[in-house]
């Protein structure tokens, strides 16, 4: 039974962090992407391909977030579809720099920490998962 707890505890505080993560994604991300107030410019260099994405797993965060506070079987494969745009995003970036085209230095220090955070959030919704087929298959 502790054990349980403490699985259910990781799940819990990874789902915050999903929740979290995902709506300062969205709010920061569509912001920018939709220019509202203003915040394409202080923005400075987009990389067209990333930005997009990366607002789309904002969602796929919120989503996955959910599913791990409803302990829903689901989440394990949101976490894995927002690695695979994450991926995309970091492919298309590695092109544009390849390109000289212009850039910001934090997007390439964002991207590999927030593709880091997603691996952990995958794996935590990955152990959620198996905690439960734990607990409706005693041995």
């Amino acid at each position: 039974m502790a054990n349980h707890r403490a699985h259910s505890t990781w799940a819990l505080i990874a789902a915050v962090v999903a929740l979290a993560f995902g709506m300062v994604t969205i709010m920061r991300g569509g912001s920018v992407l939709f220019d509202i107030g203003g915040a394409r410019g202080p923005a400075g260099h987009i990389v067209p391909i990333v930005l997009p994405l990366v607002f789309l797993t904002g969602f796929l965060y919120v989503g996955g977030g959910i599913g791990l506070l409803t302990q829903a079987k689901w989440s394990q494969g949101v976490f894995l579809a927002a690695l695979a745009l994450l991926i995309v995003a970091g492919v298309g970036m590695v092109l544009h720099m390849r390109e000289g085209l212009p850039y910001e230095v934090r997007t390439t220090r964002a991207l590999p920490v927030r593709t880091l955070v997603t691996v952990l959030l995958y794996v935590a919704a990955r152990r959620a998962r198996h905690t439960r087929k734990d607990q409706t298959h005693p041995s």
